[in-house]
């Protein structure tokens, strides 16, 4: 019948489109709810059933419960990795070494293996300072590479490679005007969700403590920060600050200390990072303010240590298995001729609640008033104390 061979066209259409969506990354380990998938492709659900059978016999995807199917993790063919050889440019630094980083450097090291291809890790400090030119010529020249994976690399590294068209996957954001894929969390995301969970406690002075160095995910926190301040019903009388430290003990300490002269007192604080974290809660102790009752705190990353802290640390995780698949499929696509900007993929972080966030309460003055001899501006152990 004319209307069967229509209905069994439209199946295979689906089914072909949902292979290319599972090559490209946009569907990872699991599909979409039957509902939601059969609206996104624009077909009914019997058609959409039908295509999924197909994908099923094809050993693309594996039934699991009701209506959840699982992605089957497809071999690269041989060929496709056949001489490729892949270098990832990093920082030598103290982030280069946390725990989530090295996860995808084995990740990596697992899945680009083999007699015919080649992984390295390249730490170039002279390319990390003001002019990296002439030492990334070095490097690129001496060490070659079908694919460059930059990780935590400067603005002048990302344009350096712009520049000159050579191939490049971004783990991170990339900075404005440089079109290379990109790996990143979806921090506009994290930062609108934390935004709403101060206020949902009550909080209506908010900070949003950034750094001097504002990298671009650091930009895109701002702004999801500040339409999670303006886009709730509760945001009358919301106030957004933005304070920007010099990412030293000395000068996180002194920006904070800043804050609690103000008048209100801003309480729901939004951490860019753990070590900046840690020294903001522990230089509030020393002013006798306690993390979650007087001043609520949620960092919007993790730390292994967040473990061992008093109270409970509210952050956000990433999550590194589906970037490193995201990463590996963006690095063999570039490999075979796509270096186009349209593989941008941001994953969304998971929320672990924290004793740090509680409820807002008037917070008490961190000194008692009047006169109690000499006040002295906070200053870092190595430096000489200044008295105001």
């Amino acid at each position: 019948m004319p209307g069967t061979i229509i209905h069994k066209s439209l199946a295979i259409e689906a089914a072909e489109l949902l292979r290319e969506r599972i090559n490209t990354g946009e569907y990872v380990d699991y599909l979409l709810p039957e509902r939601r998938l059969a609206t996104d492709l624009g077909v009914s659900r019997p058609t959409l059933r039908e295509a999924l059978t197909i994908l099923e016999e094809g050993g693309w995807l594996k039934h699991k419960g009701r209506q959840v199917r699982k992605i089957v993790p497809r071999k690269t063919p041989r060929r496709s990795a056949r001489h490729l050889r892949v270098r990832l440019l990093q920082n030598n630094s103290g982030t280069s070494f946390l725990n989530e980083h090295l996860q995808t450097l084995e990740f990596l090291a697992e899945h680009l293996s083999g007699q015919e291809v080649e992984f390295a890790v390249d730490t170039c400090p002279g390319c990390f300072t003001g002019k990296p030119d002439a030492a990334l010529e070095r490097l690129v020249n001496q060490r070659k590479a079908d694919v460059w994976i930059l990780y935590m690399t400067t603005e002048s590294i990302q344009h350096w490679f712009h520049a000159r068209s050579i191939p490049c996957v971004v783990l991170g954001s990339c900075f404005a005007g440089i079109k290379f894929p990109s790996i990143d969390e979806d921090f506009a995301a994290t930062c609108h969700h934390a935004a709403g969970l101060f206020l949902s406690h009550g909080h209506r002075q908010l900070v949003l403590l950034t750094s001097n160095r504002m990298l671009p995910g650091d930009l895109v926190s701002m702004e999801g920060f500040r339409q999670g301040c303006q886009q709730r019903p509760s945001r009358e009388g919301v106030e957004m600050h933005h304070p920007i430290h010099d990412r030293t003990p000395a000068g996180i300490c002194r920006v904070v200390a800043g804050l609690l002269e103000q008048d209100p007192v801003p309480t729901g604080w939004l951490i860019l990072n753990s070590q900046t974290y840690f020294t903001v809660a522990s230089y509030l102790a020393t002013r006798g303010l306690r993390v979650g009752r007087d001043i609520s705190l949620i960092s919007r990353n993790s730390d292994p240590y967040f473990k061992t802290l008093v109270p409970t640390v509210a952050h956000y995780t990433r999550q590194v298995t589906r970037m490193n698949k995201l990463l590996l499929q963006a690095v063999l696509r570039v490999a075979a001729g796509d270096s186009s900007a349209k593989f941008q993929r941001r994953v969304t972080s998971i929320y672990t609640p924290g004793d740090s966030l509680g409820r807002w309460r008037k917070p008490p003055l961190p000194l008692p008033s009047g006169s109690v001899g000499p006040k002295w501006d906070f200053v870092h152990p190595t430096e000489k104390p200044r008295r105001l």
